[in-house]
C-alpha cells in the first residue's frame, strides 16, 4: 500500500531555496497534480528541469519526540537533459516555511523550525556545515489531514514583479515564468 509506506530522508535546509524541491524519486510520495511553469536554476546557474509539483506528506520530530505532520507542495525535478541538473536531495526551503508561519533558528544553541501560532518546534541538525532537516515521507493523500501545511513561495519574474506561488491539493495560482533559486 503506497499509502502506508513512509521513508525515512534528510532534506537540506535551503535558504537560498525559493521553492521546496525535490528529486524524481520524491513523485512518488504524491500526485504531480499541477505543471509548474517555474523555472527553477542551482546556485552555480545551472538550468534545472521541472515535471510540476506534487503534495508531498511528511512527518518530523518535535523537540519532545512528538511526531508533527507536515506537508509540502514541492515541485519534482525532472531528470538532466540539454545540460540541466537534476536534484539529488530533497531541499526544504527556509523562505517558503516562513511565508506560511514558521520562524526558523539557525543557532548553536540548536536549530528549529517554529510554527508561530503554535509554538511548535521542530528540530534540524548541522552537519560538515550543512543542514538537514530529518522527515519521513509518506503519500499526502494518506489518511490523516496535515496539521501544518508548509505551502506557497514567492518567487520573482523576468520583468522583477513578485508572484506567490499557492499551495493545496489542485490548487491555483501558477508562478508563470517566475524563476526559482534552488539551494
Amino acid at each position: 500500500d503506497v499509502a502506508a509506506a513512509e521513508v525515512d530522508e534528510e532534506l537540506l535546509v535551503g535558504s537560498g531555496a525559493a521553492v521546496d524541491v525535490g528529486p524524481p524519486s520524491f513523485a512518488s510520495y504524491g500526485n504531480i497534480w499541477k505543471a509548474s511553469r517555474l523555472k527553477l536554476q542551482s546556485a552555480t546557474g545551472e538550468r534545472i528541469n521541472n515535471q510540476g509539483k506534487t503534495d508531498v506528506g511528511m512527518t518530523a520530530a518535535g523537540e519532545n519526540g512528538e511526531t508533527i505532520k507536515m506537508k509540502s507542495d514541492m515541485v519534482i525535478s525532472g531528470e538532466a537533459a540539454d545540460g540541466g541538473a537534476t536534484v539529488t536531495q530533497g531541499i526544504k526551503s527556509v523562505g517558503q516555511a516562513t511565508d506560511n508561519g514558521y520562524r526558523v533558528i539557525f543557532d548553536n544553541d540548536g536549530n528549529h523550525f517554529e510554527h508561530k501560532a503554535t509554538g511548535k518546534k521542530i528540530p534540524f541538525y548541522k552537519r560538515k556545515g550543512v543542514y538537514k532537516l530529518p522527515v519521513k515521507l509518506k503519500a499526502a493523500h494518506a489518511e490523516g489531514a496535515p496539521v501544518f501545511a508548509m505551502t506557497g513561495a514567492r518567487a520573482s519574474s523576468k520583468d522583477g514583479a513578485e508572484r506567490e506561488e499557492s499551495g493545496g491539493q489542485g490548487g491555483e495560482g501558477d508562478v508563470g515564468k517566475a524563476r526559482g533559486r534552488v539551494g
